[in-house]
């Protein structure tokens, strides 16, 4: 993913020093706005404030072809930073002390070396130090920015990170699509670590969550051993999600299949590799990660290595494997094709996933689910004695004439218990939901979804693939 970069201009030359003060001290009109002004290859991002005869503006240089979340994201870093300047200032003439002792390090120091001015600046003066601290941090690629002005003001936010998924806006009683349910979270640090860096003034159900999470644990298991609602326990996940504090996977299973990720390293003398071997010694990364170069069960790891479990989570929080979630598609066979490519001139493509639009009213919200999704109701809404005619309407609703031609052609649809379950699960069977979310949805044992997939393994096949929304 492309990023924004930050670089440090040389200001040795007063010819360049000049034009940057002119091009960046804001006037009045501009205070409290959004300050963005772009040169050549350069974007300047800031937002004015202003203190009696004090005009101030905390300015971020960015290439110009950032994007406009990026751009976003700076210009709030530089309005958290600039009102808790302005709060400090309020409560004891922070800045204004500040610059009088710039002024005074200015007159002490000699002229011809910028260089020793500026490091006795930082040295010595309190908001240049934790401006200073943010840009070198900033640099180092951490989007992450925490820190306090004149030790009092805490500033706490994470910039826009191109290369990783954000949070989608939830709608109104939705929660974003990150965390589900089903997930457990996996802390990239130690419990201790993560509430030491938390605010002083926050939830603390949150310190309670974050105690009971385990990597073996889903989050409605948390909800109830931490005895904070669902819904919260969804929120306060998506927060830590957001701040790269953790990450949600499903909960560690025998029946879990895990790959080598893309992004692993593999080399031996990598800092990964050294981090690897300190953590789990007498083990070599690459050697473990040669158990995972083709799709692996953890209950086959666990018969064949010690202390598994403990690796399988560390290479999950160093992004060294993913998981692989099993997916069903329904697929035609050849003798429905023909018959039926006449017939699907009238199919709406839209109607073909219930993650579609064309929901009807025999869709309702899961309340297992949170609002984050949609499952089909059981109850089609027909009597005893137009069971089949329901049938029918349930498998047209998610499925293409081809597609329920090839359904009735097998011999499991002679089963009326389990052409009604099909029917019922019809409209997962386009890839758009792995097993262990129809289990969750549909409230069904993985052995009896298994079975039906089984029965009908004429027309349904099924694939692992990584479940992208979920991982960094």
């Amino acid at each position: 993913g492309k990023s924004c970069v930050l670089r440090t201009f040389n200001c040795a030359c007063s010819e360049l020093e000049t034009t940057l003060s002119e091009i960046l001290a804001p006037s009045q009109q501009l205070v409290g706005e959004k300050f963005e002004l772009t040169i050549d290859e350069w974007k300047f991002v800031g937002h004015p404030f202003s203190l009696a005869a004090i005009v101030f503006n905390v300015v971020f240089v960015l290439q110009s072809s950032s994007s406009s979340q990026v751009v976003h994201s700076y210009d709030c870093l530089s309005h958290l930073l600039g009102s808790a300047i302005v709060h400090e200032e309020q409560k004891c003439k922070f800045l204004t002390s500040q610059a009088a002792q710039i002024l005074h390090i200015l007159e002490d120091s000699d002229s011809s070396s910028s260089e020793l001015f500026a490091s006795k600046i930082f040295k010595e003066c309190s908001v240049a130090k934790t401006l200073h601290s943010v840009l070198v941090s900033l640099q180092q690629g951490n989007l992450h920015v925490k820190t306090e002005v004149n030790g009092c003001s805490e500033v706490n936010v994470q910039l826009f990170c191109e290369a990783a998924p954000m949070l989608s806006e939830p709608s109104e009683g939705d929660v974003p699509c990150l965390v589900r349910s089903y997930s457990a979270l996996l802390l990239f640090e130690s419990c201790e670590a993560v509430i030491s860096g938390l605010p002083c003034s926050c939830n603390p159900a949150l310190c309670r969550l974050i105690k009971a999470l385990s990597p073996l644990k889903s989050l409605k298991v948390v909800s109830l051993d931490a005895d904070i609602p669902l819904s919260q326990t969804l929120l306060f996940a998506s927060h830590l999600v957001h701040w790269k504090k953790a990450v949600a996977i499903y909960p560690l299973s025998e029946s879990n299949i895990y790959i080598t990720s893309p992004s692993a390293d593999v080399r031996l003398s990598s800092d990964v590799s050294t981090q690897f071997e300190r953590c789990f010694p007498g083990v070599v990364l690459a050697e473990m990660l040669s158990n995972f170069s083709v799709p692996v069960l953890l209950g086959d790891l666990q018969t064949t290595t010690d202390n598994i479990i403990p690796i399988v989570v560390w290479l999950l929080q160093k992004n060294q494997i993913i998981q692989l979630h099993t997916y069903v598609y329904i697929v035609q066979t050849s003798s429905s094709t023909t018959s039926s490519a006449s017939a699907s001139g009238n199919y709406p493509p839209s109607s073909s996933s219930p993650t579609s639009s064309g929901f009807d009213s025999d869709c309702t919200w899961s309340h297992a689910t949170v609002g984050y999704g949609r499952t089909c109701s059981a109850d089609s809404g027909h009597s005893d004695e137009d069971g089949e005619d329901s049938l029918h309407a349930q498998l047209l609703q998610y499925l293409s004439p081809g597609e329920r031609k090839s359904v009735m052609c097998t011999s499991a649809a002679g089963v009326e218990d389990d052409l009604a379950l099909f029917a019922r699960l019809s409209g997962y069977f386009h890839g758009s939901h792995h097993l262990e979310e129809i289990m969750l949805l549909e409230n069904m044992p993985r052995s009896q979804l298994l079975t039906l997939i089984d029965k009908f393994s004429e027309v349904l096949v099924i694939c692992s693939l990584p479940e992208h929304s979920v991982y960094h």
